[in-house]
């Protein structure tokens, strides 16, 4: 029996967000399936021979085994080893093959379905475990999910929520809108001030081909504005504000402080990119100098929480290059034949908001759900009929 490698790396990577959900119950389950996925993923990228792929690759290469040469000590993250090389070489692919992962969505209704249900029915259930929530910033009380991690989380909910618009415009079902719920509230309750705009962006795209025409949409943004903002006020992220725009015991400035620290330890960020050694400005500075920096600068050893500044630092102007080249034409392969110009930016800023204030390729779940977001930007259409269907999977 021959094995269709390319629908079974879809399969694994459709499953991270379940496997996300138990990693820290279990911290191997995500590593076996990132295992597999690579195992697959592999020979689908060098199937056949392509100079673009073959260069990309050995560029990444290179950057990865020099930044790895000069990292002193132990890796404070061993997860760095596979985030970066893995985002450039599946955007280069997908953004050549993005039929093929359409395809598989199109032919893969139940699968896409079950994850979706499996995973809004797991979520609901955690809601009554006390492990599920989390004190963090102030006297709130926020949502991690059997995660037991906001971080992790928000993540999936990115996901679950992409999955969720696809159930909505490939399988033509209207009311799958409905279950965007749980994923708002995930990011409402989680505290990440980031994937608060990345949620709400998310379901504006999904309203935006709800309604029926441009007409119904802008009349309807007020009073969703005003629903979200209610909803807003009646969960944790206000409470995440308050603690961090009103601190009292915070050793930073105003400014810092707003930004939990990142205003602080970016500058330091970019001294020590100016102050390193030409080859190191160009191929990078290894994968633990800007912990040791952000220490320095912050007190904790944290990543830069930003793409641009932790690609220059660790992986030189070379590896930022080679991100911002996977992320460009990944967008312009997938969405050069779209239809709608207001989603397509939408989902732009989902990236950039999330590349500049968090990091992107670092949240696995949401760098993998990307390029599904994107074809459905491209592909979805408004005044069209939905099937009314009497449950949501038939």
């Amino acid at each position: 029996m021959k094995i269709n490698l390319i629908n079974l790396n879809f399969k694994i990577i459709m499953l991270f967000p379940l496997t996300t959900l138990f990693q820290t119950i279990f911290p191997p389950l995500n590593k076996i399936f990132f295992g597999l996925l690579l195992i697959t993923f592999i020979p689908i990228y060098f199937n056949k021979i392509n100079v673009k792929r073959v260069i990309i690759a050995f560029f990444t290469l290179l950057v990865m085994i020099y930044d790895l040469f000069i990292t002193k000590g132990d890796l404070y993250n061993f997860n760095e080893l596979f985030y970066f090389p893995f985002c450039i070489l599946f955007f280069t692919y997908i953004s050549e093959n993005y039929e093929k992962l359409k395809q598989f969505l199109l032919n893969e209704k139940k699968y896409v379905f079950s994850i979706i249900f499996l995973w809004t029915f797991l979520v609901c259930i955690s809601v009554f475990f006390d492990s599920s929530w989390i004190n963090e910033w102030g006297e709130a009380r926020y949502f991690g999910s059997f995660c037991m991690s906001v971080w992790r989380l928000a993540p999936t909910a990115m996901f679950i929520g992409t999955l969720i618009l696809v159930y909505m415009i490939y399988y033509k079902n209207k009311r799958a809108i409905y279950l965007l719920v749980v994923p708002l509230f995930c990011f409402f309750m989680s505290g990440s001030r980031t994937y608060m705009v990345v949620g709400i962006l998310l379901f504006l795209i999904a309203w935006y081909f709800y309604v029926n025409s441009r007409t119904n949409f802008l009349l309807s943004i007020i009073p969703v504005g005003i629903i979200l903002f209610v909803a807003i006020l009646n969960s944790s992220m206000i409470d995440k504000f308050i603690s961090v725009s009103y601190s009292n015991d915070s050793y930073f400035d105003p400014l810092g402080t707003i930004t939990n620290g990142r205003s602080i330890f970016w500058q330091a960020d970019l001294v020590a990119f100016e102050q390193s050694s030409i080859l190191n400005k160009f191929l990078g500075n290894g994968f633990n100098l800007i912990y040791d920096v952000n220490y320095e600068a912050f007190g904790g050893l944290v990543w830069a929480h930003n793409d641009f500044i932790q690609c220059l630092v660790s992986h030189g102007i070379l590896g930022l290059a080679l991100y911002l080249y996977s992320i460009v034409i990944l967008i312009r392969n997938i969405t050069k034949g779209k239809k709608y110009l207001f989603p397509l930016i939408l989902a732009i800023i989902i990236w950039l908001f999330n590349a500049f204030f968090n990091m992107f390729y670092t949240y696995f779940c949401s760098m993998l759900s990307y390029s599904i977001l994107l074809l459905i930007v491209r592909d979805g259409k408004r005044n069209f009929k939905f099937k009314r269907e009497r449950s949501i999977i038939k």
